[in-house]
């Protein structure tokens, strides 16, 4: 049964590596993420139908590459992490102190497997947030399926490369100054790595992606990161011309979560005397 799976899956990569499309890229992109661990979990997938083909690559990078599916008449984005080249050392310490996971071994390819759940975990909880993320469809090992951005002919580029007027800017900014807000105080995360190059811009509105980093606010790096998040954005839109001052930003972002913890104090004060009541009265 192996045998056949392999073969079967091999066949499909082959193919991929001799498409017209990116094919240098193809070749060695295949080479290099396609082995027999990775062959296997994707047939996992195919046969349970979560996609049922694999195209081509959109993004290809150190920690992962990303590849066009499909699932019946709608695209899908197929996330393979990279097992050969990760080290723990690169990501380890954004894991380390995340109270979800809290037992953590030492085998390389399960922290890489721990890896892709904490992005999977991450999209869904920024998703909740009103945070505009690719949808997270399922995530086996170290292969997360999630929404594909972008149109048929082209995924959705990078901030960086969008090409925005002043208008589309301006919009954009005001999505960033949303995206501080809900991912920290309506999420509790922070996305420890945003810049222009994480960040989607698909139809004029934007999209946030690359987040396995994320950490929760009770992580020992959270307000480092979060500084660091904001001095890159501040920077990128002060090459635009456009102003963002990244205290002011921290300012109410921070101002907001001790008014929204102090809400939650009171409330529950107002619970426990409300209960207190109810025990006199009986």
């Amino acid at each position: 049964m192996q045998s056949r799976v392999l073969d079967f899956l091999e066949t499909r990569v082959d193919a991929l590596k001799h498409r017209d499309k990116d094919q240098d890229e193809m070749r060695r992109t295949g080479s290099e993420i396609f082995d027999e661990r990775t062959l296997m979990v994707l047939y996992k997938l195919l046969s349970t139908g979560v996609f049922d083909t694999l195209e081509f690559p959109i993004s290809t990078g150190k920690e992962a590459n990303i590849f066009r599916g499909t699932k019946g008449d709608r695209f899908v984005a197929v996330k393979i992490y990279r097992v050969a080249t990760a080290t723990f050392k690169s990501f380890g310490k954004y894991i380390i102190g995340d109270p979800r996971f809290r037992s953590i071994g030492r085998d390389h390819r399960g922290l890489i497997g721990l890896w892709a759940q904490k992005e999977y975990k991450n999209l869904l909880r920024l998703g909740e947030a009103g945070v505009r993320v690719p949808e997270p469809i399922t995530c086996r090992e170290h292969v997360l399926v999630m929404e594909y951005i972008g149109q048929p002919d082209a995924a959705a580029p990078m901030l960086r490369d969008a090409g925005l007027d002043r208008a589309g800017l301006e919009r954009v900014r005001h999505e960033v100054l949303a995206f501080f807000d809900r991912s920290h105080n309506r999420a509790g995360l922070v996305h420890g790595d945003l810049s222009e190059y994480n960040i989607l811009v698909d139809r004029g509105r934007t999209v946030f992606i690359d987040l396995a980093q994320a950490v929760v606010l009770e992580h020992p790096m959270a307000a480092e990161l979060l500084v660091r998040d904001l001095h890159n954005m501040a920077a990128w839109f002060g090459r635009k011309g456009l102003p963002f001052d990244w205290k002011v930003v921290h300012n109410q972002v921070l101002s907001r979560s001790r008014r929204l913890v102090s809400d939650r104090s009171k409330a529950r004060r107002r619970t426990r005397r409300a209960g207190r009541r109810c025990e006199e009265e009986e």
